[in-house]
C-alpha cells in the first residue's frame, strides 16, 4: 500500500523506528486513513476486550451475581501475568474484593518467532 500511496511511507517507517511513539503516528495517520490507523493500533498493543457477560435470567430482577469474560491479546514480551494484572487494575474501582479472577486458556506469544516476523516486516516496509 506504502507504493501506491507515497504518503504512507513516512508514518510507516515512523513505526518501525519509534515504536514507543506508535499512538502519537496512528493519532496523525487517523486524520487522513482512518480504517488503516484502526486496523494498525490493536495489532501493536496489548488488547483488553470484554466478550461474554452472564447475569441475570430474568428482567428487572437485579442478579446476585455476574460473569465476564475478557479476550486478552498479549504482545511478544509480555506475559499473561501482566494481562491479568492490567486487568485487576482496570478494575479496582470496582472493588477487588468483590471480584474473583480465573485464566480460562493462556498463550504466550512466542517471542523468537514474532521477533523473525518483525524483522521481515522492517525489511518489507524498509524498501517502501
Amino acid at each position: 500500500m506504502s507504493k501506491q500511496d507515497a504518503s504512507l511511507r513516512e508514518p510507516f517507517l515512523r513505526l518501525l523506528a519509534e515504536p514507543e511513539k506508535a499512538d502519537e503516528v496512528l493519532n496523525e495517520l487517523l486524520k487522513t486513513e482512518k480504517l488503516l490507523a484502526e486496523e494498525i493500533r490493536p495489532r501493536i498493543r496489548m488488547t483488553i476486550v470484554p466478550t461474554m457477560i452472564c447475569g441475570g435470567v430474568k428482567e428487572n430482577i437485579i442478579p446476585s451475581e455476574c460473569e465476564t469474560v475478557f479476550d486478552c491479546r498479549i504482545l511478544p514480551g509480555q506475559t499473561v501475568s501482566e494481562a491479568l494484572t492490567l486487568t485487576q487494575r482496570l478494575l479496582e474501582p470496582v472493588g477487588l474484593e468483590k471480584l474473583s479472577f480465573e485464566v480460562i486458556h493462556a498463550n504466550n506469544p512466542q517471542s523468537l518467532l514474532c521477533k523473525r516476523h518483525y524483522m521481515k516486516q522492517s525489511q518489507l516496509f524498509s524498501g517502501f
